[in-house]
C-alpha cells in the first residue's frame, strides 16, 4: 500500500501507541511523512491499542482534531 498511500486526499489523522511492538512508531512516523497533511498523535507508554488503553484521550485527540477540519471535509456537525 505504500506505493498508493501518498494519493490520500482526505484529512488524515494517525494515532500511535509509542510503545507499540506489533507496528513500531517509526512507521507512523513514516506514514505521516508519506500522506500530505497528515495529523499524528503518539501516546506515550501506550502498546499496539490506544483506543483500549487510553478510550478517554484517545475521543478528545479525535473530538479536538475533528474541530480542525473545514466544513464539507467530513466534519461531524
Amino acid at each position: 500500500y505504500w506505493h498508493l498511500i501518498g494519493d490520500l486526499t482526505m484529512p488524515v489523522l494517525i494515532l500511535w501507541g509509542e510503545d507499540d511492538q506489533t507496528n513500531l512508531v517509526q512507521s507512523g512516523y513514516a506514514m505521516q511523512d508519506a500522506i500530505p497533511g497528515a495529523r499524528m498523535v503518539v501516546y506515550p507508554e501506550v502498546g499496539h491499542f490506544p483506543m483500549e488503553e487510553g478510550p478517554v484521550q484517545v475521543a478528545v485527540d479525535i473530538d479536538a482534531w475533528f474541530s480542525t477540519l473545514p466544513k464539507g471535509s467530513g466534519r461531524v456537525e
